[in-house]
């Protein structure tokens, strides 16, 4: 049995130029290994909009509101609508297209035509699916917090398998919240430690940047009259020299390696759902030969009995290589994410060393990410960090008497 997922995804203002051209495909992808160029002709649009950022500003605009919008607001809500891929395989094009139509019926219907933005059918992934922007507006007030609460979460899955889900024969689906509540100990210990990961990795991004005092100081861009009169940087031009320097190329490695981190985790999540298959498939075999074993001769029964097992010692075998697959790819994810955060620590030790030397602050990137490539080649990585201790340990005390 297929379920009807409805999905909910809440984006502020600097998100929204990547979220258009995810939905029309402008680039090419490089979080995303699953979409098919080949394929990209078929996707359609619903709903257009010539420029997401321009029509929520004018939905925005005519709301009747005291207070001016927050600069770190949610201004655009996606809803995701799609299946499995075993429900989508038995439409042809013009009933997929219908239920995408009365999906986004129901939710325009929900959250008014008005505020729908855009609505884009994707055939170019694994499963079709549609993704509705609209601007989060309850009570003429911009507000995705009070649109969207759990209780709304909650009610959407229901109120959308009655209205859709039912007359295309699927089951209702689960929230986020809902289906994390049904994943096994195990699962959501591991679930966990990965969010952990991300929350320590984004605070990196905000705290990792150390700027010394000569470093926001203005440098002089040019000399004039033998020197008597210079022009300096202004604020805007310091800021950013050093975004640009230090504090973007940090960001932008720390990002990466959450975008690794989620990839690895969407390959365990989809193995721990063919596992799950596997078992479902043996207990049906079970059910049938509870069902037709009063029904069938004993030679028949014999039979049956024998294929039967037959089945359940294969998908035994199958499940117990998968789940030792998984076993193995979740070892590898949690050593990766140990050796991820030992290097981070030491990346920062190395950045705190350079801070009492001289050099500008290209200079130390530089240096440290040459050290930093031979902590990745060191056979013994604590010698390794000893010695680079007490390298700068002399370095400091030789500045220090000079």
């Amino acid at each position: 049995m297929s379920f009807g997922i409805v999905r909910v995804q809440k984006f502020k203002a600097a998100d929204v130029k990547g979220i258009q051209s995810h939905d029309r495909r402008e680039r090419d992808s490089r979080s995303n290994p699953d979409i098919d160029k080949a394929k990209s002709a078929e996707n359609y649009s619903l709903v257009s909009s010539d420029n997401l950022s321009t029509a929520i500003q004018g939905r925005i605009d005519s709301l009747e509101m005291t207070k001016a919008v927050r600069k770190d607001a949610v201004v655009m809500a996606q809803l995701l609508v799609t299946s499995d891929h075993d429900f989508f395989k038995n439409l042809t094009p013009e009933k997929e297209k219908a239920f995408f139509q009365q999906s986004l019926k129901f939710i325009e219907d929900r959250y008014g035509k008005e505020n729908v933005l855009s609505a884009t059918v994707h055939k170019d992934e694994k499963t079709p699916h549609m993704h509705v922007n609209l601007t989060p507006i309850k009570g003429q007030r911009l507000s995705a917090k009070a649109l969207f609460d759990r209780n709304e979460l909650k009610s959407l899955h229901t109120d959308f398998n009655r209205s859709v889900g039912q007359s295309w024969g699927l089951q209702r689906g689960e929230s986020r919240e809902e289906k994390r509540k049904h994943l096994d100990t195990e699962a959501f210990k591991l679930q966990t430690k990965k969010d952990q990961l991300k929350e320590r990795m984004e605070e990196m991004t905000k705290s990792s940047a150390w700027i010394r005092a000569d470093d926001v100081q203005p440098k002089v861009l040019e000399k004039k009259l033998l020197g008597l009169s210079r022009v300096e940087e202004s604020p805007e031009g310091i800021a950013r020299r050093l975004n640009e320097n230090f504090i973007q190329p940090m960001a932008n490695r720390v990002n990466e390696s959450a975008r690794e981190s989620k990839q690895m985790r969407q390959e365990n999540a989809d193995l721990r759902q063919e596992v799950g298959q596997q078992k479902a498939e043996i207990q049906e075999l079970q059910a049938f030969q509870r069902q037709f074993g009063g029904t069938l001769k004993p030679e028949q029964q014999k039979v049956v009995l024998e294929q039967i097992n037959q089945f359940k010692a294969e998908n035994a075998v199958e499940s117990q290589r998968k789940m030792a697959e998984f076993e193995r790819q979740k070892a590898a994810l949690e050593q990766a994410q140990r050796k991820a955060e030992e290097r981070k620590r030491v990346e920062l030790e190395v950045s705190r060393y350079l801070r009492n030397t001289s050099g500008t602050v290209g200079q130390h990137m530089e240096q440290n990410k040459q050290i930093m490539e031979q902590w990745d080649k060191a056979p013994d990585k604590k010698a390794f960090e000893k010695a680079v201790a007490q390298h700068f340990g002399k370095n400091k005390d030789q500045e220090m008497e000079r």
